[in-house]
């Protein structure tokens, strides 16, 4: 019988790889920060590139928000890679 597991807090680093989702000409990389909180409610992404313009730092940051949730970044943890046009 599985045991179902419930995530109360996670702190995460992974790498984003996006080009499809987005619709964009060209493949993207960056790193993202994610913060999890269960009891106050909190999700947040946060791009750790300081080189990203911020018109593309609000489109991906949007797109995780809207598509992403706390299973997909767990399930993705031992690669510490997630595909954004996997996961479209």
């Amino acid at each position: 019988m599985a045991k179902q597991r419930y995530v109360d807090r996670l702190l995460a680093v992974f790498d984003l790889n996006t080009c499809q989702a987005l619709g964009l000409p060209e493949e993207v990389s960056t790193q993202v920060m994610f913060l999890y909180d269960r009891k106050s409610d909190v999700k947040e992404f946060s791009l750790l590139d300081n080189e990203m313009t911020k018109d593309m730092d609000s489109r991906i940051t949007a797109w995780l928000n809207e598509n992403i949730g706390v299973d997909e970044v767990v399930h993705h943890l031992s690669a510490k890679h997630l595909r954004a046009d996997d996961s479209a």
